[in-house]
């Protein structure tokens, strides 16, 4: 009741002479009543430092003039500003007065300065991983379901997000969520099957709610309204009629739902009540309206199930609802169903293509599984093969050809433009070494082409030749040999011993293969060296620190309170007896403010995955800025760029960093000319 009272004084009691918020451009992830917290502690001057500043769009320099107390024009609609949704900013990129306001505080109060390091050289390398078979085909499983990184509405539903953040970490690791397989293959059964779950259930979800219309309209009908209105139309399935002509028209998958629909109602009609209520027990509506009615109803009687709700339907039955209500609950139903139907459209598509995957990439070993629909060619490379959006094979003259003619599936009429024209893996150039450019953003790689195709007998990574077929990082001052590094951890081992590694490294995939490999060779290089480790999602980040953990490979990461992370770092950076090899950060969160000049390795094992690519590249810098900075005892600072081809990290890196991309991808075309020129006799 007092401020006398306090234990101790809060910081908003005193006026301060200068406040400075150093790396504020973490306060945007903090939520609203933190960020108001901080916005109303007082001062003469209010002082900001960042090294990336939220200054690709104007939604993140109105946060930033907020936080320095400086109010800028913008306008939000009633809508935008709706409780328990996200507010909509997207009106203020568009808006011309915004745009000159948010110009001009920049002009008044942004200063910019660099840091000039010419003496500290920034050398970064490229390590292009293929996938195996079956890491290709969850790969591209889960590609079907997300949107494309490229489209401007792809960050915009926390779906899509959601969707994007599995396949990014589908590239480093075969299992985006959980860690309870031990290879791809046991994956691939694990994710047939989920989708067969979900199929399962999205038909359950319709023939339940078939029952639920047949019941509703029954007490409809029974009433005098709806007995005078039992030969008109039914207004109330105007939503759910056009779904389902749409849906008709969705390829084979949409004409199977269409009958199936078709066929569940014959039969939902011809049951009698007490078939269909207990058919319902257990069902709980979605509509919000009918739910409450039913949760109303008296609990289940002692001769019903457990959490079943066969009771509630029945007093629902009686109830005696009027019929003004039940149109509007029939109304309700229908557009209940109309979601339903959709649903079980993207579940019977999903895995429909999942299964044309599998046989074509994973099960490719017969000339059938990777023939085309319309010339019939057979035995078809995955670079000349592409499986359309309903689950149809073609060879890819055959299916340019038709989405040029007709922009439908010759088979089954569905509608394809040219971005379903891709094929199932892409011809990538590679370059087995090189040499560094001489300035001091100079760039070395190493790739290799993609491994042969495997039987379905072999699908976990190929240990003994280059584990997964990634490729070896070459060295600025020496090439070894392309395999050197990637099969270093399986290097001198007996038969017994390499078996067992084989069997760790298909526990852990492709990339992470890699990984071990290239940081078992930095080690063997240089054994005082210490190398940053940079991963986006904490679930992918644990099993980095698993895989590593089992290699023997010395990592540390930052736990608990800030004293407890700060003796981390303390004894990381300044304690030349630690036997920590590896400082395991996240690229979300810890790529900012902190010195870290100990290490003289960067290696991201993804491309960081932003709603906008300035604010992914400048997170990447901050991470690059711990190392390369005044303090470095070093000379280089080499950056190691782990990507995995024809995937969305691909994307990524073309998007972020792409004149290193080019450069890579010409190196490469050079490297393989001469080996096509040598291998000629020319």
């Amino acid at each position: 009741s007092s401020w006398q009272d306090l234990v101790f004084p809060i910081l908003e009691q005193f006026f301060w002479r200068r406040i400075v918020f150093d790396e504020f451009h973490e306060l945007e992830s903090f939520d609203s009543q933190q960020q108001n917290s901080l916005q109303h502690l007082r001062a003469s001057y209010r002082w900001g430092l960042t090294g990336t500043p939220p200054v690709d769009c104007s939604a993140g320099v109105i946060f930033m003039s907020s936080l320095f107390r400086v109010d800028l024009p913008g306008y939000l609609t009633t809508t935008s500003r709706s409780s328990g949704a996200a507010v909509d900013l997207s009106t203020w990129e568009t808006d011309r007065l915004v745009a000159e306001g948010c110009g001009r505080f920049l002009d008044e109060a942004a200063r910019q300065n660099t840091a000039e390091l010419p003496h500290l050289r920034l050398q970064e390398h490229v390590i292009v991983v293929h996938h195996t078979m079956a890491e290709r085909a969850l790969y591209l499983g889960q590609a079907h379901d997300a949107p494309d990184v490229s489209d401007p509405e792809a960050f915009q539903s926390e779906a899509s997000t959601q969707a994007l953040e599995r396949l990014l970490k589908l590239c480093s690791h075969f299992q985006a969520a959980g860690d309870n397989v031990a290879s791809a293959k046991e994956e691939c059964e694990r994710i047939g099957e989920q989708k067969e779950r979900r199929l399962a259930k999205a038909r359950n979800q319709v023939s339940r709610c078939c029952r639920v219309q047949l019941l509703l309209e029954a007490l409809f009908f029974s009433s005098g309204r709806g007995r005078a209105a039992a030969g008109l139309p039914r207004a109330w399935r105007g939503e759910l009629g056009a779904a389902e002509q749409r849906i008709s028209k969705e390829g084979d998958a949409g004409a199977r739902i269409a009958q199936l629909a078709a066929k569940v109602a014959a039969e939902a009609a011809l049951e009698p009540l007490q078939e269909r209520i207990e058919a319902l027990d257990g069902h709980r509506p979605r509509d919000e309206r009918l739910a409450g009615y039913l949760l109303a109803a008296p609990p289940e009687g002692p001769g019903s199930k457990r959490g079943g709700l066969a009771q509630q339907w029945m007093v629902l039955w009686e109830g005696g609802l009027g019929a003004q209500e039940l149109e509007q609950l029939l109304e309700g139903q229908a557009k209940e169903q109309a979601q339903n139907l959709q649903e079980l459209l993207d579940a019977s598509k999903s895995l429909d293509y999942f299964r044309s995957i599998i046989t074509s990439v994973v099960r490719g070993d017969s000339a059938e599984a990777r023939n085309c629909s319309i010339c019939f060619g057979e035995d078809f490379p995955l670079t000349a093969l592409a499986v359309t959006p309903c689950a149809h094979t073609f060879c890819l003259p055959c299916l340019q050809e038709v989405v040029a003619k007709l922009g439908r599936c010759s088979l089954c009429n569905q509608k394809l433009t040219q971005k379903d024209v891709r094929p199932l893996a892409q011809e990538i150039p590679f370059a087995v070494s090189a040499a560094p450019l001489a300035s001091s953003a100079s760039s070395s790689s190493s790739m290799s082409p993609p491994p042969p195709p495997l039987s379905s007998s072999s699908l976990g990574p190929a240990v003994a030749d280059a584990p997964g077929g990634s490729a070896a990082a070459s060295s600025s001052s020496s090439a070894p040999a392309p395999s050197s590094a990637a099969s270093a951890p399986a290097a001198n081992l007996g038969e017994e011993e390499g078996g067992l590694q084989a069997q760790s490294f298909g526990k852990y995939g492709t990339k992470l293969s890699a990984l071990v490999g290239k940081l078992q060779q930095l080690r063997r290089e240089d054994v005082s060296a210490k190398v940053i480790l940079f991963v986006q999602f904490d679930d992918l980040k644990r099993k980095v620190a698993t895989a590593l953990a089992e290699f023997g490979i010395p990592a540390v990461q930052l736990h608990g309170a800030v004293s407890q992370r700060s003796a981390v770092i303390r004894d990381w950076q300044h304690n030349p007896t630690s036997d920590a090899f590896v400082l395991l950060l996240s690229l979300a969160q810890s790529a900012s403010g902190t010195n870290l000049t100990a290490a003289s390795h960067v290696v991201f094992l993804h491309p960081m995955l932003a709603s906008t690519p300035e604010r992914a590249v400048a997170h990447e810098l901050q991470a690059i800025g711990r190392a390369r900075r005044h303090g470095q005892k070093k000379d280089v600072v080499h950056v190691w760029r782990f990507v995995t081809a024809d995937t969305v990290e691909q994307a990524l890196t073309q998007r972020h960093q792409s004149e290193l991309w080019a450069r890579e991808q010409a190196r490469g075309l050079a490297v393989q000319g001469a080996a096509v020129a040598a291998s000629e006799g020319l």
